[in-house]
């Protein structure tokens, strides 16, 4: 599947390396039957990149592991979720294409 077949809305979820419990967040996600497709970025985590392409999502969903279409990714993406730093909030208000960038932020991990 290449990037331009991703059809709107579509919702960016990004993984970091440092840990938490990404999974059940994107099982979250697939159990909301959400009118949507999900783009998820595992990064350079290949064991997570492949227990997340063996389960069966109730939406369109696409696993990439490290890339270097992130640039596209943000810019067209509806949604981003992600537990982010300050790079990759400046980044995503950069690639964002309107000028709004909602910020939610929780203490602890997912």
């Amino acid at each position: 599947m290449t990037h331009s077949e991703i059809k709107p809305p579509h919702v960016l979820f990004l993984f970091s390396d440092t840990g938490g419990d990404h999974r059940s967040a994107a099982e979250a996600i697939s159990d909301a039957h959400l009118d949507a497709t999900l783009v998820v970025v595992t990064g350079r985590s290949h064991k997570l990149m492949a227990q997340l392409e063996a389960e069966n999502w109730s939406l369109p969903t696409f696993i990439y592991g490290f890339t270097h279409e992130m640039p596209n990714f943000m810019r067209t993406a509806d949604i981003l979720l992600t537990k982010a730093g300050p790079g990759k909030i400046s980044e995503a208000y950069i690639r964002t294409s309107d000028d709004s960038l909602r910020l939610y932020a929780r203490s602890g991990r997912w």
